[in-house]
């Protein structure tokens, strides 16, 4: 038998290679990005979500180690909060209150906002900080977020935990810091997060559980959890034009972590973090939007019904959450 080389095979294989990487992770110039010291913040909030936003989502921002530190060292951050009604807020940086018409469809609506926020971003050459009004962010979380983005053009996704609200805010610590009394970091959000009933649902060593939804969690030692997350959310990004042209076309802002994502690792344009080191939130969720109940014969299952490609990535990866 001779050990040549399979010219046929090789062939066959470089047409593979080169398809993958023209269909899939274009060659794009990785050259540092113009850095900026603009930061604009995206945040549309209403009715409840309004009362969230200034209640947990907002203060979690303005802890000492994320908006306070960024200030520190020169960065020019300007929030720009979509709602419906007028919102008084005392700020030591630029507060934007635009107040929108409700009364079309909402996915739409925040599509067009997005849109909007995106060409002031690139107008001013501002990177874009999402501020979902139902999550809470450990300190030093988006410090960290425009550390890593530095003279990156990629933008970054992290995984996050949804957490039940009625009880995550009747829990000593969350009420704490609603009172300005303590600030929550990201070993301590863990920690509460896992202590919150509805996580309880996605460890794999349960036979009957809810990590279909997206979410497999193991415990691994005494404060640490290796976890499947298939959904991790944009959290920062340098928008461009193929950016406002998506959504333009989309016309809703549920595309933000499906589609959208997708595209992003089509054009190589996204990293992903998992360590809560780096980042963590809390996303609040109201009990009756958790639908599905758990199913049974799901020992050890992490996989996620999503065909999108970050799903795909992200269910290869084992973030790590550590608690304190």
């Amino acid at each position: 038998m001779k050990w040549g080389i399979d010219r046929t095979a090789n062939k066959f294989e470089k047409k593979q290679y080169d398809y993958f990487l023209c269909n899939y992770f274009p060659k794009i110039d990785r050259r540092p990005v113009k850095e900026s010291d603009k930061i604009y913040i995206f945040c549309p909030a209403w009715g409840e979500y309004l009362d969230w936003l200034t209640s947990y989502s907002l203060p979690s921002v303005l802890q000492s180690g994320n908006i306070p530190k960024l200030l520190e060292e020169g960065y020019k951050i300007e929030l720009y909060l979509y709602t419906d009604k007028k919102v008084e807020l005392e700020l030591d940086f630029p507060l934007h209150v635009k107040i929108i018409d409700t009364s079309r469809k909402l996915n739409e609506i925040l599509a067009s906002l997005l849109i909007r926020h995106m060409q002031l971003c690139m107008e001013h050459n501002a990177i874009l900080l999402s501020l979902p009004p139902d999550s809470i962010i450990g300190n030093y979380s988006w410090y960290n977020l425009v550390k890593l983005s530095e003279h990156k053009p990629e933008a970054i996704a992290a995984a996050h935990a949804r957490v039940l609200i009625n009880d995550f805010i009747k829990v000593k610590e969350v009420e704490d810091f609603k009172d300005g009394k303590v600030e929550l970091s990201n070993p301590v959000l863990v920690r509460l997060a896992f202590e919150n009933p509805f996580l309880d649902r996605v460890f794999d060593h349960n036979d009957e559980n809810n990590t279909f939804q997206g979410i497999a969690a193991r415990q691994i030692g005494e404060n640490l959890y290796s976890v499947v997350h298939n959904l991790p959310s944009i959290c920062l990004f340098r928008p461009q034009q193929e950016d406002i042209t998506f959504f333009e076309e989309a016309r809703a802002l549920s595309m933000w972590d499906r589609a959208w994502t997708h595209f992003l690792v089509q054009r190589d344009r996204v990293k992903f973090v998992g360590s809560s080191d780096f980042y963590f939130c809390t996303e609040l969720t109201r009990a009756e939007a958790t639908k599905s109940p758990p199913r049974k014969n799901l020992l050890y299952n992490d996989k996620y019904i999503g065909n999108f490609l970050h799903n795909q990535i992200c269910n290869k990866i084992y973030c790590s959450w550590r608690a304190e």
